[in-house]
């Protein structure tokens, strides 16, 4: 957790099905939570969220080409490679280079924002499903990425505090 603290980057942590017995209580889980992630609070860093950013290049959030964007001296072609590459950077930053990186959340809302809808989700997932199947991985770490889909069916009892597009 040091190599993520104070990156600027959004972490969710998980715990593997095979682990959730040690959490059978409350007390054990709110104890776990204080050693491993409250010690890495801090105030500031920020959120990625693009819902509603006008200044980001909106064909960078798909795989189908557009106008790629050159960070020391590394060819983006997409925000998810850009992201997953900033975290792999901060890993090695701090000397844990070789650590697995697990995507838990990655999709395309269908509505709820200005750039939800069908075409755009359709767009988003016929560049990421076949380029994860192929495992070209990205420009710092090729290979195999571990990636977890988000929300593929509308949740209508999910809290929309974050914004509308959270149930979509």
């Amino acid at each position: 957790m040091d190599a993520l603290a104070g990156r600027d980057l959004e972490v969710m942590v998980g715990i593997p099905n095979d682990q959730l017995l040690a959490m059978n209580s409350y007390g054990r889980a709110k104890e776990w939570v204080k050693k491993n992630i409250t010690t890495y609070n801090f105030k500031g860093g920020a959120n990625i969220n693009l819902y509603g950013n006008d200044d980001f290049p909106f064909n960078y959030a798909f795989f189908d080409g557009g106008n790629p964007i050159v960070d020391n001296g590394i060819q983006y072609a997409n925000i998810f490679d850009a992201n997953f590459d900033r975290l792999v950077s901060a890993l090695k930053a701090v000397g844990h280079g070789d650590m697995p990186i697990i995507i838990g959340e990655v999709g395309w809302l269908t509505d709820g924002d200005k750039n939800a809808n069908m075409a755009n989700a359709q767009r988003f997932y016929n560049g990421l499903l076949p380029r994860l199947a192929a495992n070209t991985g990205s420009p710092l770490r090729p290979g195999y990425i571990e990636v977890y889909l988000f929300g593929l069916i509308d949740e209508d009892a999910k809290s929309i505090a974050p914004g509308d597009f959270e149930r979509h």
